[in-house]
């Protein structure tokens, strides 16, 4: 079993509390951080670097406090049409070789996002539409991709419950999309699944910006 060590831990736990809203910011100080987590400030520090470096999540302001950050209007605009430049070439190279073991992937992914919407369970669901999408970019194996998909689901996971939260109808609405676009797949229609994948996220970048 492969060894965790503080700061990894101090991390994953900082994110997962920033993505999920349960840091009252915006700014807050390292030692509210330190009581919080019960750990210690090194790793806490060293958390907070790649927090700030690699997932520019916050920001560490000098003698103030760290920063949550906040997405605006532009950032959101640019990072979904980054994330549709690259999902839609992915799928473009990959669509003739989608076959049965990914429609079972795909399909298990969509059981498990109506059962998700059943429990009201928002920020899961968001989790399993991640990575629903994910799978056309792992299909095309490109790391590079799967960096940058990764790192643009965290900057609007917080968003996107706040969003949900407000609009829970948007949640069957996605649902349904994955439905209507794995049954295009099934039947080899491609391009009306190519423009179906095109569709839906544009309408998460409608919501989004709303």
């Amino acid at each position: 079993m492969e060894k965790k060590y503080l700061k990894d831990i101090a991390y994953e736990q900082l994110k997962e509390m920033i993505l999920l809203g349960d840091i009252n910011g915006p700014i807050i100080t390292e030692q509210q951080l330190v009581d919080m987590l019960n750990i210690s400030r090194t790793p806490i520090r060293d958390a907070l670097q790649r927090l700030d470096n690699n997932d520019n999540l916050i920001e560490i302001l000098p003698k103030r406090g760290i920063l949550i950050k906040e997405l605006s209007v532009k950032e959101t605009i640019d990072l979904m049409d980054l994330r549709l430049a690259i999902e839609l070439f992915s799928f473009s190279k990959i669509r003739y070789s989608l076959n049965e073991h990914h429609l079972e992937v795909l399909d298990k992914l969509v059981k498990e996002q109506q059962v998700f919407i059943n429990k009201n369970e928002i920020s899961n669901f968001i989790k399993s539409d991640i990575e629903y999408h994910k799978v056309f970019i792992g299909i095309y194996d490109n790391d590079h991709f799967l960096k940058v998909l990764d790192n643009i689901t965290d900057r609007i996971f917080l968003h996107g419950i706040k969003i949900f939260t407000k609009n829970p109808e948007r949640l069957e609405e996605s649902y349904n999309d994955h439905i209507l676009l794995n049954n295009y797949i099934r039947k080899k229609e491609l391009d009306k699944a190519e423009r179906m994948l095109e569709t839906h996220i544009g309408k998460g970048k409608s919501l989004y910006l709303s």
